[in-house]
């Protein structure tokens, strides 16, 4: 796929609410909840009271958002936002020197410039059950076992998706986007499914992150 049909695709994600255009305020403050997610530990509420306080956010607006796009655990800490994730998923993602998660395999591609860390993401292709693996840094793929692995992306099913909820966003979003041994076994499972299913290579997914987050990347 061209870099033309690579930003076709971007602006639909975002036309589609993935991502969603979040501004200044909202990016600055989802980065500084990545960064303390990558702490290891529970990000607790007065570390989001902080850093609205920073940023000169209203505290409730800044907390209210946060909550929409993340995970939190029984005692309602953060584990988890916005596709970086403390708590075990598929795509387990190695950064900083930790094991981290992504809500989907997308996400592995696209945190790498927004952190501005090197990453090694693994995950288990849905149809062949094999290994995929790839070397991240912040300005592309390093590398990929195997090469000829892709990546799966699906338009939400509507227009105007709202991140109401990670539950949301997993529903309509998270659950379709893997990593996939080669183009055939990711064709072999989308074929069949209602969904628009693209193929890209893994380096395509990263290119795409990089064109669909290009607003957030300004405050990196």
């Amino acid at each position: 796929m061209n870099r033309q049909r690579l930003a076709v695709l971007a602006e639909k994600l975002r036309s589609s609410g993935v991502p969603t255009h979040f501004g200044e305020a909202k990016s600055r403050l989802l980065i500084k909840v990545w960064r303390a997610v990558l702490e290891g530990q529970p990000v607790h509420l007065p570390a989001i009271r902080g850093f609205a306080q920073q940023l000169s956010m209203n505290t409730e607006d800044a907390i209210s958002f946060v909550y929409q796009i993340s995970e939190r655990d029984d005692r309602g800490d953060i584990v988890g936002i916005f596709g970086l994730s403390q708590i075990e998923h598929p795509h387990k993602f190695l950064i900083t020197g930790r094991g981290f998660y992504t809500w989907c395999a997308w996400d592995a591609l696209f945190l790498p410039p927004m952190l501005q860390q090197s990453a090694r993401v693994e995950s288990t292709c849905p149809q062949t059950g094999l290994t995929v693996t790839a070397e991240l840094t912040p300005e592309g793929v390093k590398s990929c076992l195997p090469a000829t692995a892709v990546l799966s992306i699906v338009l939400p099913e509507t227009d105007g998706f709202e991140l109401s909820s990670f539950e949301a966003v997993w529903s309509s979003f998270c659950c379709n986007v893997h990593f996939f041994s080669s183009a055939v076994a990711a064709r072999a499972w989308t074929s069949g499914k209602k969904q628009a299913f693209q193929v890209l290579s893994i380096t395509e997914g990263f290119q795409l992150g990089l064109l669909a987050f290009r607003e957030m990347l300004e405050y990196v």
